[in-house]
């Protein structure tokens, strides 16, 4: 490998960082189906459970797409393995309960805490770029974040209404 190749290729804690964030945004692609079916009685609440989670899919596509790169267009990644692992876990521990259906008070607050935690791991907080036409690609499919969080407190706000 060259110097030049050598500069654009990840260490192995930036390869596995990326490999977490892929599986913290397909487990929670997978926790809003689980509730898109729970609450399929509710068209509205339903179609926003598979939108969150299409969009949590375009979200993990990314992060794929980021490691094919191997760094190329990329100054570093924040090694917050810990953090994203911990993440991870509450999710899965979550899919994986035994217990009653939630409300979808509790799902949806749930989910608004999840989505805030997740904001801290997606590709604008965990990667440095240095090609700026490279980050704006990447930075436009995630931009829906923030919209993620306001749709579900609006949600949220109107089951604790009724």
């Amino acid at each position: 490998m060259t110097e030049h190749q050598d500069s654009f290729k990840l260490s192995c804690d930036e390869e596995s960082v990326l490999e977490l964030c892929i599986e913290v945004e397909e487990a929670c692609a997978e926790l809003y189906r689980y509730f898109e079916r729970v609450f399929d009685d509710d068209r509205e609440l339903s179609e926003l459970w598979g939108r969150t989670a299409r969009e949590e899919d375009e979200h993990a596509e990314q992060f794929r797409v980021a490691a094919r790169l191997k760094g190329v267009g990329v100054e570093g990644i924040r090694n917050e393995i810990y953090a994203v692992q911990a993440l991870l876990q509450t999710v899965q521990d979550y899919l994986e309960r035994d217990d009653a259906v939630p409300s979808p008070a509790d799902a949806l607050a749930f989910a608004l805490e999840v989505e805030v935690s997740l904001a801290e791991f997606h590709m604008d907080s965990v990667l440095n770029f240095s090609d700026h036409h490279l980050e704006q690609v990447f930075l436009t499919h995630l931009k829906c974040d923030n919209t993620h969080v306001a749709q579900l407190q609006e949600a949220l706000q109107r089951w604790k209404q009724n």
